[in-house]
């Protein structure tokens, strides 16, 4: 046994580790990241409850594993090792902070060319010698305590094996509070790391699959982009910047409806805890590792009409202290002329998560005038009278809403239900897509000098073809849809 002093002010240092605001999630994901740098195709998580305050919780992996000075120096606070351009490291704090965020003892055993040792932080200890030792176990002393020896030999951490077992003891969080928080606690790291590494848990690329197995079941990735083989699942142009000399790319995705799954089960597994609404946004990569989702990062408000549209954005770790990653990994914050240079790109998916919700397309909508009824469609495009917006509504004076009532087999009663059913539908549509109408830029002269101004701030704000037509034929209505496509195609 060695003992080896690594900080003489240890009250002040364990206080101020403890309190950075790791979650049992984040915890449990810092470390895997170690595991997955260190080269490991497989993890594994134990958890055990026991009462009297004997829980406790092991993560092992099949990763290089380390020597005694190797460990020594990994310990350390902001010691750790990189494996180049792919490491999920960060500041050489996640291993330590995570788990003494959780727990006051803290044990590490690893193996590396049939070399094993251990070392272990025990909390309770410094605080009352205000004195930071670690403890350095050899093979021997790791073989002979029963506990470690047990732990090890039931995660398949075999002497002579390369790998690391992290296990914590005296645990303090919330979540040890009883069985069922604890269970429950578990439940959620399951979800929380399906989605973290989903893209580790399938082969992608030149990247092999890993295993993550939490007590002896293994983790299915949550993909947060819709089902590939779902039709309507809409797979946009993807765009690409440079930031600081490094691309950032970015991936957009349109869910289908919930119409278009015959698995209403499936529709929902792509909500999330949160539902639809929350988890739209921009799911932001570190180096294939998900660092934060259901955002926009101010750039845009989320909305029931755009709840559908997801954006995939990948970025390497060159790029930190830019995007100023926390120690947690697990909030960033793009640089502004990152968010500046991605506008555009929003409000073009913006565009089309709305038709994907609404279930047609711009070229196919009804515009409901008092002068003109020219489609056949239940969907229409109305201004608001008291707020000038553009809503959409079903259109109850078209022959098409006329013939749903025609059927024979219809009772008075059902139709009453029938048209109840209409309205409250066309009220939910009108009060959550809402748009903006343009301003006229030219308010007096004939009806064409004033589309054909509207036409261009549209065209200038880089609006699409479609929408321009949409809004045209609504501010208007008195032009014919012939001499509208004549403005916007001049």
């Amino acid at each position: 046994m060695v003992r080896i002093d690594l900080n003489p002010s240890a009250g002040v240092v364990i206080e101020s580790l403890r309190s950075i605001g790791y979650t049992l999630e984040t915890a449990i994901a810092d470390i895997i990241d170690n595991s997955i740098s260190a080269g490991a195709s497989r993890v594994q998580i134990m958890h055990r409850w026991l009462d009297g305050g004997k829980a406790w919780v092991a993560i092992a992996d099949n990763g290089m594993g380390m020597r005694e000075g190797e460990l020594h120096e990994a310990m350390k606070l902001g010691g750790h090792f990189s494996n180049g351009d792919d490491s999920l490291g960060r500041f050489g704090f996640g291993l330590k902070t995570a788990s003494i965020s959780q727990c006051k003892r803290l044990t590490v055993v690893t193996s590396r060319g049939g070399d094993m040792c251990a070392c272990v932080w025990d909390i309770d200890t410094a605080m009352r010698n205000n004195c930071w030792d670690a403890i350095i176990l050899g093979k021997e002393k790791v073989l002979s305590d029963e506990f470690l020896h047990d732990v090890c030999e039931k995660l398949g951490a075999e002497t002579g094996k390369d790998g690391t077992v992290i296990i914590w003891q005296n645990i303090d969080a919330e979540f040890n509070n009883s069985h069922d928080s604890f269970v429950d606690a578990f439940s959620h790291v399951r979800r929380h790391l399906a989605l973290t590494f989903h893209r580790f848990l399938i082969r992608e690329g030149r990247h092999a699959a890993i295993k993550i197995i939490i007590n002896g079941l293994p983790l299915m990735p949550i993909y947060p982009f819709g089902p590939d083989n779902n039709i309507n699942r809409l797979a946009l142009d993807s765009d690409s910047i440079f930031n600081n000399g490094h691309a950032v790319n970015f991936y957009p995705y349109v869910l289908p409806r919930s119409d278009n799954y015959i698995d209403p089960t499936e529709y929902n597994s792509y909500a999330g805890e949160d539902g639809y609404v929350q988890n739209q946004g921009f799911y932001v990569y570190r180096n294939r590792r998900l660092i934060q989702h259901g955002t926009w990062f101010k750039l845009l408000r989320k909305s029931e009409k755009t709840q559908l549209l997801r954006i995939q954005v990948d970025f390497p770790s060159e790029l930190d202290s830019q995007w100023e990653v926390n120690v947690m990994k697990s909030q960033i914050s793009p640089p502004k002329e990152v968010k500046d240079s991605i506008k555009n790109l929003l409000a073009r998916c913006s565009h089309v998560a709305e038709q994907q919700l609404l279930g047609v397309k711009t070229e196919t909508c009804g515009y409901a005038d008092n002068k003109r009824k020219t489609r056949d469609n239940l969907l229409a495009a109305v201004v608001d009278s008291e707020t000038g917006e553009l809503v959409y509504k079903i259109d109850t004076t078209v022959p098409s809403y006329a013939r749903l009532f025609k059927h024979p087999g219809l009772t008075e009663d059902y139709k009453a239900h029938l048209r109840y059913y209409f309205q409250a539908i066309s009220e939910e549509f009108a009060g959550m897509l809402r748009f903006t109408k343009p301003e006229k830029v030219a308010k007096e002269g004939d009806e064409l000098d004033r589309a054909r101004a509207i036409v261009t701030t549209l065209q200038q704000e880089g609006r699409s073809d479609d929408e321009i037509f949409i809004i045209i034929s609504t501010c208007v209505p008195e032009l014919s849809h012939e001499k509208i496509f004549q403005l916007i195609n001049k």
